[in-house]
């Protein structure tokens, strides 16, 4: 094995370690042991040997082709190769620009340890403001740019007016209304009994939603952010069928960021799924349970 090869493989396994360590720490002090660290670990192992080790040789041969700022040229490169990561794995990709620093720095040390050649602190000092210039750029764009590229959800509900409690969206059927748009916005109607069908799949990605009441003459009027309390998706499956649904709760009091993060369990829950499946002839009672049917 090649020395190059061999200081490659040992930065990419030091700065997996010092990442896993640091979310570790940043686990405990924050949020608590959940573990994640350990997914962290082990992405950032198969970014750093699949990906970085190439990304360092690439480095090594274009530094090479000149005489001077061979140390910033390298830094650019690591961090610029973690930074593109961001449009392919979305969020992930601030853990790869970190990882890229750490690739970076455990590399270059381990080639002065094999030159034992005596640097200008001048040098020193001037490098180290490049590359911490360097990785905030990376990092500060990497942060600005993920909500840019993260999908979101654009849907568009109409909610008779009055009505308050939980509203839950049924998709994915077949017999539903075709789906219709405002601008970018998917339109769902959600009837009086507090539900909604589409034939559109579930809406992943940040919420961008937007909400409204509806008179009897089809007058509109948006109803606030604080009034919505976010909830979550419930799915049933089997043989020759599959539903999922979506939900949230609507009030017309009591609004604000209180209600937003926690909801108000006083308000009416909506129907569950299997009650909706059987409004919609999409499931039938057998043995006194309901049994979802076999097609949509």
């Amino acid at each position: 094995m090649s020395a190059t090869l061999l200081i490659k493989l040992k930065s990419a396994f030091y700065s997996t370690l010092v990442l896993g360590l640091l979310d570790f720490l940043v686990e405990i002090l924050m949020d608590g042991f959940s573990g994640f660290f350990i997914i962290a670990f082990f992405f950032a192992g198969i970014g750093n040997f699949l990906y970085g080790i190439p990304v360092s040789f690439f480095s090594d041969f274009l530094k090479n082709k000149v005489d001077k700022h061979q140390f910033n040229i390298a830094a650019f490169i690591h961090i610029l190769f973690g930074f593109l990561t961001i449009f392919v794995i979305g969020e992930l990709g601030l853990f790869a620009v970190v990882c890229s620093l750490f690739f970076f720095l455990f590399d270059e040390w381990q080639k002065k340890s094999v030159r034992k050649k005596d640097i200008n602190k001048k040098v020193i000092l001037t490098n180290g403001f490049v590359v911490i210039f360097l990785f905030s750029l990376g990092l500060i764009g990497a942060t600005q740019l993920v909500p840019v590229l993260q999908e979101k959800t654009h849907d568009y509900y109409i909610i008779p007016e009055g009505y308050v409690g939980e509203v839950i969206v049924v998709y994915d059927i077949k017999h539903a209304p075709p789906p219709k748009k405002i601008v970018d916005y998917n339109v769902i109607n959600i009837n009086d009994k507090g539900y909604g069908i589409t034939q559109l799949p579930v809406s992943e990605g940040i919420i961008e939603d937007k909400y409204f009441y509806i008179d009897e003459e089809g007058n509109k009027k948006e109803i606030e952010e604080g009034c919505i309390n976010g909830g979550g998706i419930q799915s049933i499956s089997g043989d020759g069928y599959e539903y999922s649904s979506s939900s949230f709760t609507v009030t017309d009091k009591g609004c604000g960021n209180d209600f937003i993060i926690e909801g108000d369990r006083s308000l009416p829950q909506g129907l569950s799924l299997e009650e909706i499946l059987l409004e919609e002839n999409l499931a039938e009672i057998k043995n006194y349970m309901i049994v979802p049917k076999n097609n949509n």
